[in-house]
């Protein structure tokens, strides 16, 4: 039988020589609940609340999950690092973009993101991704933060990994963006899609991806 969601108005019953009883029958798609009040030997039917559901849709044969069902996913192809050079302005990132119907989501995202400094003295890098809708409005919650000192074109790797629930009236789209801020002319804050050095080529495991639970 399919799992059913049933959501039922607040009853109030008062009881005074008499006795109640409930009971609760559903056909598969939908419930209703009997309530009787007993005198005696009588049982006579006083109310009658139903309740409309639907069977949660989802899969557990392992095959790809369609559009519309609990599991189905979403995912942004990230193949093209994304640099930033330029202090307090923010970028999208190469790829990051996917596009959700209306339900609720479970949305990740994660990278490393690599900070270079290109001056001798001391320099503090700070650097933020979230998570926007098209039109660059901030999602709450999905900001991931880093920061270091650097000197000497040094070059650090942070990873940044966020999760988070999105409720989504109606199809929207989501992107990621990511932002620097630092006190010298030349730095870099990268996004990396991409290994680079001796791991050039190989999938850095970055990922944007949104799973429908609802």
């Amino acid at each position: 039988m399919k799992p059913i969601f049933l959501y039922l108005a607040s009853l109030v019953v008062t009881q005074s020589a008499f006795a109640v009883d409930k009971q609760v029958t559903c056909d598969g798609t939908n419930c209703a609940v009997k309530i009787y009040s007993r005198v005696g030997s009588t049982l006579t039917e006083s109310a009658t609340i139903s309740g409309g559901g639907s069977a949660i849709k989802g899969s557990i044969s392992g095959a790809a999950i369609g559009a519309g069902y609990v599991g189905e996913k979403i995912a942004a192809t990230l193949t093209t690092d994304t640099t930033v050079s330029t202090s307090d302005s923010e970028s999208d990132v190469t790829g990051a973009s996917i596009t959700l119907t209306a339900g609720t989501w479970a949305v990740y995202y994660g990278s490393s993101i690599s900070l270079t400094s290109g001056s001798v003295s001391a320099t503090d890098i700070r650097a933020r991704v979230r998570i926007t809708d098209s039109s660059n409005n901030a999602v709450a919650g999905s900001a991931s933060l880093i920061r270091q000192t650097l000197m000497n074109t040094n070059i650090v790797y942070q990873v940044v990994s966020r999760s988070l629930y999105i409720q989504v009236a109606s199809s929207t789209t989501y992107k990621l963006r990511i932002i620097a801020s630092v006190n010298a002319s030349t730095f870099s804050a990268i996004f990396r899609s991409q290994d680079a050095g001796i791991f050039a080529g190989v999938s850095n495991d970055s990922y944007f991806y949104a799973v429908r639970i609802a």
